[in-house]
């Protein structure tokens, strides 16, 4: 019993930090939204993202577009398994 508490709890905090990680994806999506229907400049500081900066905007919003879908389908996918744990039989 109190293996499958800790594998739930485990799961279900895995969830929520996918989800917390969408919502901050989220927000730069909306922020490389706004900056490409405004034609605007939309620039990444991180050194890793900062070789998107050489390209247009459309390009941008489809990366980050992409991004977010990914991240979206993870935290679903995590979601449904925690709930998978939470409704399963105990043993």
């Amino acid at each position: 019993m109190n293996r499958k508490i800790s594998g739930v709890f485990k799961e279900s905090f895995i969830a929520l930090l996918y989800w917390i990680f969408t919502g901050v994806v989220m927000w730069i999506f909306s922020k490389s939204f706004t900056a490409w229907m405004n034609d605007d400049r939309f620039e990444f500081v991180s050194l890793k993202l900062s070789f998107l900066n050489n390209m247009p905007e459309g390009i941008k919003f489809i990366v980050v577009s992409f991004g977010t879908l990914y991240a979206i389908y993870y935290s679903v996918k995590q979601t449904i398994k925690a709930f998978y744990l939470i409704t399963s039989k105990q043993n």
